[in-house]
Parts: C-alpha cells; structure tokens; sequence
C-alpha cells in the first residue's frame, strides 16, 4: 500500500492524473470524515518534516497562530463543495505572500513546503482500507492544494511587480530631483561668475590695445596666457549651465565647420598633449558643416579628449589619441580614440550619471554635462571599450540636408 501511495503522490505532482467530475463531497464522504478525524496527525507530521529554511509563516507568529492557519488551509482543501477559486480563504493569500516576500521566501521554499503537505497526506492514508478510492480521493485533495499554490505564486510576482515599479519610480524622481537641482545652481551660477567674467573680458581688450600701441611683446604673451584661460573657464561654464532649464541661459546655435570645431578645441589642449607626450592624429571630412552651439560642444569634446589624456598617464610608450569624422545621410559622427586602459565593467553603466566617478578628485560631472549638451545639440554620445582602445563617438543628425556636403 504505502509505494503505491507514492507512486501515485509522485503523478499528482507531474501532472498525471486528471480530475474527477462533480459529486466530490457525497463521493468522498468517508474519506473526509477520516481527514477530519486525522487533521491534528496531519498537521503534526508536515510540521516535523518542514526544517527552519521551508518554514514559510513569518517568525513573529506563535505556535498558536501557525496551528490555526494551518487548521484553515486544509479545510480549504478538504472543502469539495465550495469552488477552490472562490473560498474565503483565498482572500489571504496576497496578504500571505506579501508577508513571506517581505521575508525574502523563495519560490523553491514554498515549493517544498506544499509538497511536504502532501507527503503528510499520503502518510495518514497509508493504512486506509479502501486503496482504490483513497487514490482518487487524494487526486482531489492535491488539485485544490495546487489551485492554492499557483494563486499564492501569482500574487507573488503581482507583489514584486509593483514594488520594483515602485522603486524604479522613486530612483526616477530622485534623479530628476537632482538633475533640477543642478539646473538651479548653475542658472544661480551664471550671474554670480558670468557678470565678473564679462568685465574682465572687457578690460583685457583694453589692455590688450595698449600693448600693442606700446609694442610691449612680453606682456602681449601674458595677455594671451590670461585670454585662453578666460576662454577655458567660459568653455566650463557654459557646460554646467547645460543642466539648466531655463531658456535664457542656452547658448544660440551657429553653423560651423568641422575642421573649425576641432582647431578651437584643441588650441586649448594643446600644451597638454605635448606635455604627455601624447601622437594626435585627426582624419576629417572637409567642406561638412553641423548647426550646434559650438562653446557648448567644444566643452563635450575637451572633456572627453581631457579624459583621454588622463587614461593615457598610464600607458608608457606611443600614447595615442585619434579623431575622425565622417557621416551617412542621417548623422556626422566624431570618434575619439584612445590606446589607454580598458574602462572597468562595474562602471560603464554609471559613465553618464551625475556624482558618479572612479577619478579620486573626480566630481561625476563631467560626462553628465556631455550627454545633456549632446541632447540638446539634437546628438547621441556613446562609448567602446575593450583592452586596446577606448572610443567616445559622437553623433549629431542632420536636420537640413541643404547644410551639408555630400560624403567626401
């Protein structure tokens, strides 16, 4: 009796045996008096069989409140005259499986448990006198328990759903709040920096006037040291104003050449490169023009090819950085390569989130700043990396074919 009992239990858990139809109470009427008379030894022997990994209640619950719910769960399965589906009990399981989400319950756990349930049943009925109908009976009892469980599993993951939508919304504000923060600062920013710089940039063409009357040469080098800086902490400037959402402070668009965009850049970086020792090489398409706000753009550039610069620190011989451009008949794109270090796999999906660096005097700004001037320059930025190079490309999509020379 007892290995056809559990040859029988192992094809109720494959699927294997089909419902009986209607009549089940009447039917059964026997076996469920002799489940009545035994659910205290059920419930004793799937208590003694569950280990404290497949206990499923809540630790918080008493003995008291497990023996009670456990009496419900199995009236509920012995309940042949009320549809599985619409019993009351049912009603509990999202507030169970929310409890037992909470407490980090695996699905293999609450796999466990339900099968150790009917291990408990099969034991009770081994000795029961009528076999045949005991195994029909048991068929019944393990259908309505399987109803329960998949109920249990699809609030499950109703829960989870909603609560990692939930985060994923919190994570969302929490960026847009920062993003809007920074947006404030930089617009508090431009009158606190910007009106100084101004004067400053007036009184240097005034000097820069007398010097030349004077024909002082020293000093005119000097004064050309002080304008590149200028120029450089405006470039900066206007790139953390790129966060800003208001309008008055976006620099205009202009139509520019793209030999013209790199010349501006590099004069800048210049003393840099040569510093570090570093080959640039520059592969352009001649006579293709792009319509983008050329400090805002100059400032993507300089900072990626500022950090091209800093990986190559590392490298000891034939430090290289390569720019090419070229288009199809949608986008111009620039590539800036670098023969520096593989950027790490734990960082790359952080590369374009603000406060996010691995630099030591890093703010994490740098490459947000370039993702939203490339938005709003109508472009993308991306990257690509691997151990022999590191490539940031740039694309910018043509608005007005008319702007632009066919592919060289």
């Amino acid at each position: 009796m007892f290995t056809e009992l559990v040859e029988i239990g192992m094809m109720f858990r494959n699927g294997l045996v089909s419902i009986i139809p209607g009549g089940l109470g009447m039917a059964f009427e026997k076996e469920l008096q002799f489940l009545k008379e035994q659910k205290k030894t059920v419930i004793a022997r799937w208590f003694s069989s569950l280990n404290r990994e497949d206990d499923i209640y809540p630790e918080q619950i008493d003995i008291t409140e497990r023996l009670r719910v456990a009496n419900l769960f199995i009236d509920f399965i012995a309940d042949f005259h009320i549809e599985a589906e619409t019993h009351p009990f049912i009603i509990s399981t999202r507030e169970w499986s929310k409890k037992n989400y909470q407490q980090h319950r695996s699905f293999s756990s609450i796999l466990n448990v339900n099968d150790k349930l009917k291990d408990a049943f099969i034991n009770v009925f081994i000795d029961y006198e009528n076999s045949k109908d005991v195994l029909k009976f048991l068929e019944v009892l393990f259908k309505r328990q399987n109803i329960f469980f998949r109920e249990y599993c699809e609030s499950h993951m109703k829960i989870s759903l909603e609560l990692l939508n939930e985060k994923d919304s919190k994570i969302d504000k929490l960026h847009n709040d920062r993003l809007n923060l920074i947006g404030k600062m930089a617009s508090s920013m431009a009158h606190e920096i910007r009106n100084p710089l101004t004067a400053i940039a007036g009184f240097l063409k005034l000097i820069r006037q007398d010097i030349l009357n004077r024909g002082q040469t020293q000093l005119q080098k000097y004064i050309d040291v002080i304008d590149d800086e200028f120029n450089s902490i405006n470039m900066h400037i206007t790139g953390f104003l790129s966060f800003s959402r208001n309008k008055a402070f976006e620099e205009k668009k202009i139509e520019i050449s793209i030999m013209d965009l790199f010349n501006s850049t590099l004069f800048l970086l210049n003393p840099r490169l040569t510093n570090e020792n570093i080959h640039l090489t520059i592969n352009n398409i001649e006579n293709c023009k792009i319509n983008i706000q050329k400090i805002s753009i100059q400032q993507v550039m300089s900072n990626i090819i500022s950090n091209a610069i800093d990986a190559l620190i590392t490298v000891k011989f034939d430090k290289l950085i390569r720019i090419v451009s070229f288009q199809d008949e949608e986008y111009v794109y620039i590539h800036i390569t670098n023969n520096g270090p593989e950027i790490p796999n734990e960082i790359r999906n952080l590369l374009f989130i603000p406060f996010m660096t691995n630099k030591e005097n890093g703010t994490g700004l740098g490459l947000a700043i370039c993702r939203e001037i490339m938005t709003k320059n109508n472009g993308e930025i991306e990257f690509e990396s691997n151990e022999k190079e590191t490539n940031f490309i740039l694309s910018f999509k043509k608005k007005d074919k008319k702007h632009h020379m066919s592919k060289s």
